[in-house]
């Protein structure tokens, strides 16, 4: 019994793409269901890097760090559908990818693998069924755009093909094979292969998208599939029924593998043994395939010709839709009763409110009361589409507002969309949510640590219930085929639940890549599921944001949201490098103003830096009384003419020393000119002006008595007590010890002649 909530990761490839999207959408409902914590880390597909280097693409291998990232965060378990993620890279590829999350379990998805556990659909039996269908429809000459064949997948579903040929008593030509790319640039390989087969009949086509692509290379070539090549897809991805003609195609149900993988996660985290490997696939035979069923070219040919064509035509359709006969008939008498009552109410005659009223009452109990909703009617959501349609084309004048307001209160209900109005608002209300989601992203005031959490704040506006911003302690240039440093430094920045934003204190911003997603913040008593984002520019890594979605429609705001949150985070790397850059300017000038400020020689004040000193000395103690000094060297010019200059420079230094020693450390000393000094310091009770003067000679005896010089070394100072206000006070003050010092020089002349 588990005691605490499994946190899953589930690696994607382009979350806004139909695979991709379907499959978090099945992982994200089984998360739910199940309780454990959900990562989706959308990345983009390896292996295609010369296709990065187009412009609209260059930097689009950034997304990728999430696979890195995942592999660090010390998630319990990983789903990577490596069949897609690698789908352009071989099997050895696709191992070093799975071997790269180390000791993380991990499901390989759409792709089988011998070291890790594995789910993926059976593209057998889809294909077989496909092939079987077109040989008994008569088709001769099928050819397979096939996809990459070092793909697992896309060379099963090769195998099969062959097999259903050799089956059907159908012969193969080299020709008939064609690899192709797999996604939107495999018009080129259409075209390749039409060109080399003009004569085929029918192409079985490695996934809805090269089928699309096929589409538009027979029309090049004016051929249209159904009529004069019968085409199929794989995956049946939801645009596929809306193609002219609808696509036939193998049915892989990327939701329900979603959900499997979870569920095989959480068996196994539980010790639970689950075997099961394959998703079962089924074709879907829709008008791609037929060139004799007029109605399967579009939904709103259903309802063309006379009402018996039109009854005759929802029948086959329904039939085809329907999983059992007996499913087909009850679904067929509910719409033919409700078209029929169309038909009596609105196209022959004028209606009036009764009638709307009794319209209204049968169009809910046959289409929307829960308690009779099939799902086969769930499947006639076209259809019922274009039953509308006609209906507004046909219905008398007097009716159309009848017909119209039946349709905006159901069509978009049955059809699982909104009405036009709702549409319309609904649009007009996501483009105000995201212009103001951009404006105030990209709000950055002059308190860089307060923007972190502005950023986040609008999130939720469009879509995010909370959001966490991490940052790295410094930008990771990453380029195209180098890899994330491992071990990085991150700043866990701030956090916004709903439009409440928080900021981590500094103290607590420094976080590893594991305790992202386990931090107290993150690790609340219930459920979540998160979306990481990559937040990079060009070449450089910034940080990622664990962003949580309400629901699924957020995944067509990720890259919105991503944008704008790189874009933003980038800004802010920027302002904090013009603000470290500006500090150290700043610190440079300090450090200028300061060294314009001290004497070279003595490392004691200049004559400008004593006075800037002493003047903010004074204005801190304004009215004060002080000890002001000026001092000098006796005898400077002897020992220079005797001993040299640089001896002489030696005694400066000594006076400037002498005279700190005598004011103490509080004194403001500075060099005014030659070895004239002069000094200040604030008068205190322990302070006298007879102990500066036996502290000075004091000095003078200790050096003396050193014998490192030949000579003895001596000193005058004029020295005395005055109260100052300002800069003028310190002057007059100054011109008084300078009086001073004069006077004691003069004493020492006068004793030294008296003394020979």
């Amino acid at each position: 019994m588990q005691n605490r909530r499994y946190t899953i990761g589930l690696l994607a490839a382009n979350i806004v793409d139909t695979f991709s999207n379907s499959i978090s959408k099945g992982a994200m409902r089984a998360a739910k269901r199940l309780d454990v914590d959900l990562i989706i880390f959308p990345g983009k597909y390896l292996g295609l890097q010369h296709k990065y280097e187009e412009h609209d693409t260059k930097y689009e291998y950034q997304y990728n760090v999430l696979f890195s990232h995942a592999a660090e965060a010390g998630l319990d378990y990983i789903i990577a559908p490596v069949g897609s993620i690698a789908y352009a890279v071989d099997d050895e590829g696709k191992k070093r990818f799975l071997d790269s999350f180390g000791d993380t379990p991990v499901l390989s998805v759409c792709a089988e693998s011998e070291d890790h556990d594995f789910l993926q659909f059976d593209n057998r039996s889809g294909v077989a069924a496909a092939v079987d269908y077109l040989a008994s429809r008569g088709r001769k000459r099928i050819a397979i755009l096939a996809g990459d064949l070092r793909n697992s997948e896309c060379a099963e579903r090769y195998e099969e093909y062959r097999l259903g040929l050799e089956r059907n008593g159908i012969p193969f030509e080299d020709r008939y094979l064609c690899e192709c790319d797999m996604a939107y640039d495999s018009k080129p390989d259409c075209d390749r292969l039409l060109d080399n087969n003009p004569d085929l009949d029918a192409v079985v086509c490695v996934n809805d998208i090269v089928a699309q692509n096929l589409y538009e290379s027979l029309a090049d070539r004016g051929l249209e599939a159904g009529s004069d090549i019968a085409v199929v897809g794989f995956d049946d991805l939801p645009m596929s029924k809306h193609l002219d003609p609808p696509l036939a195609s193998i049915n892989a149900d990327a939701e329900l593998l979603g959900e499997r993988s979870v569920e095989k996660a959480v068996n196994y985290l539980n010790g639970v043994e689950d075997d099961c490997h394959y998703i079962s696939t089924k074709f879907i035979p829709r008008a791609s395939c037929f060139s004799n069923v007029r109605f399967m070219s579009s939904p709103q040919k259903i309802f063309s010709g006379s009402n018996d064509e039109i009854y005759r035509n929802i029948r086959e359709y329904v039939n085809e839709i329907c999983d059992t006969p007996a499913e087909g008939e009850r679904v067929f008498s509910r719409v033919i009763n409700v078209f029929k009552a169309y038909q009596d109410t609105f196209v022959k005659k004028v209606a009036d409110e009764a009638d709307m009223q009794r319209i209204t009452e049968l169009t809910e109990q046959y289409f929307t009361n829960s308690e009779t909703l099939s799902d086969g009617i769930l499947k006639l959501s076209s259809v019922i589409g274009g039953g509308f349609i006609w209906l507004l084309r046909n219905c008398k004048g007097e009716n159309l507002s009848y017909v119209t307001k039946l349709y905006d209160h159901f069509g978009g209900r049955l059809n699982g969309s909104k009405s036009a109005e709702e549409l319309n608002d609904a649009f007009m209300q996501r483009v105000h949510n995201d212009n103001i989601f951009i404006r105030d992203a990209l709000m950055l005031g002059g308190d860089l640590k307060q923007s972190y959490g502005n950023i986040l704040k609008r999130l939720c506006n469009i879509g995010a219930m909370t959001s966490f911003l991490f940052t790295l302690e410094q930008p990771v240039t990453v380029k195209l085929n180098g890899s994330f440093p491992k071990g990085m430094s991150w700043r866990f920045r701030s956090y916004c639940y709903g439009s409440q934003s928080y900021i981590v204190p500094e103290e607590e911003q420094e976080i590893s890549m594991r305790d992202i997603f386990k931090n107290e913040h993150v690790v609340m008593n219930r459920q979540h599921i998160f979306i990481a984002a990559d937040l990079y520019t060009a070449e450089n890594q910034y940080g990622m944001a664990l962003l949580e979605p309400r629901d699924d429609e957020f995944f067509g705001e990720l890259e919105l949201a991503t944008y704008q949150l790189s874009s933003a985070v980038r800004t802010l790397d920027i302002l904090k490098e013009q603000d470290n850059l500006l500090a150290e300017v700043h610190s440079r000038n300090l450090a200028l103003e300061e060294m314009s400020m001290i004497d070279e020689l003595t490392q004691v004040f200049n004559r400008r830096g004593f006075y800037m000193a002493a003047g903010e000395l004074i204005n801190a103690n304004k009215g004060g009384r002080f000890i002001i000094c000026y001092a000098d060297m006796d005898d400077l010019k002897i020992v220079n003419d005797t001993y040299g200059h640089a001896e002489g420079d030696f005694c400066i230094r000594l006076t400037g020393k002498c005279l700190g020693a005598a004011m103490g450390e509080a004194a403001v000393i500075g060099r005014m000119g030659g070895d004239e000094f002069a000094a200040i310091v604030l008068k205190q009770e322990d302070l006298s002006i007879e102990d500066i003067s036996a502290r000075k000679e004091s000095f003078i005896a200790g050096f003396n008595a050193s014998g490192s010089r030949v000579y003895s070394y001596s000193s005058s100072l004029g020295i005395l007590e005055y109260t100052c206000e300002n800069s003028y006070d310190l002057k007059e003050a100054l011109d008084k010890a300078d009086g001073l010092l004069y006077e004691d020089k003069s004493r020492k002349k006068a004793q030294k002649r008296k003394n020979k």
